[in-house]
């Protein structure tokens, strides 16, 4: 029992079992954040503490880096951020990275970045790679996104930029609702809606990375525009 939370959201472990990620609404706060919980010591390690709306962290590339979703605008983590200073709060997801242990410059990287797209249910695949479910064409589809690195100027050393290659992987006609990727990449669980009912789905997953899907067409949610005047 971790008695300083109201709701806990998500929980992920890392490799060797001894850490947890968690995404959960502390008592009196409102939003939810990102927390890391050591299962020998009982301690909690606040990650991200802002008005932003986290969830769904994962660990992946051995622990070393947290996956998650969000409604942030930005890749600073401020706890001084305004719920006030914004005329509108971001109601789409988007994917963020954050190293872990985290850094003092608090700086996360984007996994995504997407208007009027949500991009959620980060799953680790692989040691390099991060598969997420995403309504890009109006359905929920999975992607994949790889980690990758280029150098962004030359002092007395090479300064590198970090970001995240993505591409479809899966092509369905109807939403994935949620996913689990076993740890060795080769099973997946998801969860759709199909014949007026709810199916947990078990099995074998193809290797994504090499796998050429067309970009799926889009679906009358995405390519319908309403009128505001007729």
């Amino acid at each position: 029992i971790i008695p300083v939370f109201e709701k806990v959201n998500s929980i992920n472990y890392n490799s060797d079992g001894k850490k947890m990620v968690m995404t959960g609404v502390k008592r009196g706060k409102g939003q939810s954040d990102v927390f890391v919980f050591g299962i020998n010591t009982g301690a909690v390690e606040q990650i991200t503490n802002d008005v932003w709306d986290d969830k769904n962290a994962v660990f992946v590339r051995d622990g070393k880096q947290i996956v998650f979703a969000s409604n942030r605008l930005y890749d600073t983590l401020r706890a001084t951020d305004d719920a006030n200073a914004f005329a509108r709060f971001n109601r789409n997801l988007d994917l963020f990275m954050a190293p872990y242990p985290i850094k003092d410059n608090k700086i996360l990287v984007r996994v995504t970045k997407t208007n009027d797209v949500n991009e959620d249910h980060p799953q680790r695949y692989g040691n390099d790679y991060v598969a997420y479910l995403s309504d890009g064409n109006g359905i929920y589809n999975r992607y994949i996104a790889r980690y990758d690195s280029s150098i962004a100027f030359v002092d007395t050393t090479a300064h590198y930029r970090y970001f995240y290659k993505s591409k479809v992987v899966s092509n369905y006609d109807r939403n994935i609702v949620d996913q689990q990727i076993s740890y060795n990449g080769e099973f997946v669980a998801e969860c759709i809606y199909a014949n007026r009912n709810d199916m947990l789905l078990v099995s074998p997953l193809p290797k994504l990375n090499e796998l050429v899907i067309v970009d799926p067409v889009l679906t009358w949610e995405r390519s319908y525009v309403s009128p505001a005047v007729t």
